[in-house]
């Protein structure tokens, strides 16, 4: 996670920019980038949300950076892998948003020549700032007793459920909605039941519509009846899965139509809310 003043080098320091009122930080993270960070905070009073792309650097460091952007209320965006000291910066956000392939990684502190538990009894302020994050404690010990040399990355799905993350950005939207019409586009047909498959997706800024095929007529089709499960069996699929609930609350929709053998349609169900997930 770090190496003490005077241990090996981290490598070149992150950059920084401020792009509207976003500010982005790309690489390790040393006292030079806290420092820098500080003052480009300073120069732009309406920033409100820090992008974070970053392998970890020095813990001190991050954790400085950390009660910034905590005491600022700044929103905080993982771009691609946020591993080590990174995930304190992460942590730190008001809300947090994961963009494409975005990935928290997590292990024990290492302080040269001490273990990793004695590392770790060394370092309350990691425990403390994954407290603070809201993380739980088995969350937590899972973290932290993962060796240094080594890094856990826990799922969207276990990230989500544990509060780490909140939205995902509007990229992220689009890029997994592209990646579910190639999986159709590649995958064909796929059975329901014996009377209904579904035969493709496709996807319009933050929308992805399904299209299902029911065998019949659609003037054989009592859509009445059917649309009451049809939403039941949506909203399940949605909202009751902690990654395409987030997407629902970052905006996306899902759309299921229902077509006849002939491509008439007979109905469709949107969701673009979840209210009772469970």
């Amino acid at each position: 996670m770090d190496q003490p003043e005077g241990g090996r080098s981290l490598g070149p320091p992150a950059t920084l920019k401020v792009t509207a009122r976003t500010l982005h930080i790309d690489g390790t993270i040393t006292h030079k980038v806290t420092e820098r960070f500080q003052a480009l905070i300073n120069q732009h009073p309406d920033i409100d949300q820090v992008s974070i792309s970053s392998f970890g650097g020095r813990t001190n460091a991050a954790v400085a950076i950390a009660a910034i952007i905590s005491k600022r209320k700044l929103n905080t965006v993982a771009v691609g892998e946020c591993s080590s000291g990174c995930t304190f910066i992460f942590l730190s956000g008001k809300i947090r948003k994961f963009d494409i392939n975005s990935s928290l990684g997590f292990h024990s502190p290492k302080i040269l020549g001490l273990s990793d538990l004695q590392s770790r009894l060394e370092s309350p302020a990691v425990t403390e700032a994954y407290q603070a994050a809201g993380l739980s404690s088995a969350f937590i010990d899972e973290a932290l007793s993962t060796p240094s040399a080594s890094m856990w990355y826990p799922s969207d799905d276990v990230l989500i459920k544990e509060g780490a993350v909140h939205l995902f950005t509007q990229d992220r939207i689009k890029h997994d909605h592209e990646q579910e019409v190639e999986y159709f586009r590649t995958n064909g047909p796929l059975k329901v039941d014996r009377l209904t498959k579904v035969v493709s997706a496709k996807t319009d800024k933050n929308s992805i519509t399904y299209t299902y095929v029911i065998a019949g007529r659609s003037e054989e089709v009592d859509w009445d009846s059917m649309v009451v499960l049809a939403k039941y069996d949506a909203n399940a699929a949605i909202c009751r899965n902690a990654v395409t609930n987030v997407m629902v609350k970052s905006g996306a929709s899902y759309t299921y139509l229902y077509v006849d053998e002939n491509g008439q349609k007979v109905g469709s169900v949107m969701i673009d809310k979840c209210y009772n997930t469970v």
